[in-house]
């Protein structure tokens, strides 16, 4: 299996319509999340990643940067034949490792619940009470990268 992983600017049209396929499969098809929640139009300013297996794209995330330092992690996604491979642990290890690289020292998210383990596990921590969001019980997360 060959894992490649990426990152690209909300310009890059190509690489973007595959991190939509991905969104729209896993949140508007799989989850029921409105199109127009899902393509909140932030896209644009916000840095993307990618992860191939075998040249497919079968993962992807976002990050924008909320404050001076934080990035807001969202709309991370792993194909669902793809999970339990740990494509989403790389891909979670290689945003910090970029997020570091640029001096970013927090990642934050609401973190959908059914998915606040595979955070945890990741060193994040719980930093709310439960809440709505699209329909879907999340939580708010982070973690500090400078430990």
């Amino acid at each position: 299996m060959n894992i490649t992983l990426m990152t690209f600017p909300g310009s890059d049209k190509e690489r973007l319509a595959e991190a939509f396929e991905i969104r729209r499969e896993v949140f508007i098809e799989g989850q029921g999340i409105a199109e127009a929640i899902e393509i909140d139009g932030l896209d644009p300013e916000a840095v993307h990643f990618l992860i191939k297996c075998d040249g497919k794209a079968v993962g992807t995330c976002r990050v924008r940067e909320v404050e001076n330092g934080i990035w807001k992690l969202e709309r991370f996604s792993i194909r669902k034949p793809y999970r339990g491979m740990k494509l989403g642990t790389r891909l979670l290890e290689f945003v910090e490792s970029q997020a570091r690289n640029k001096g970013i020292y927090r990642i934050i998210m609401n973190a959908q619940l059914s998915a606040s383990g595979f955070y945890l596990k990741a060193g994040y921590i719980k930093d709310s009470e439960e809440f709505e969001e699209a329909g879907i019980i999340h939580i708010k997360m982070y973690k500090d990268l400078t430990i």
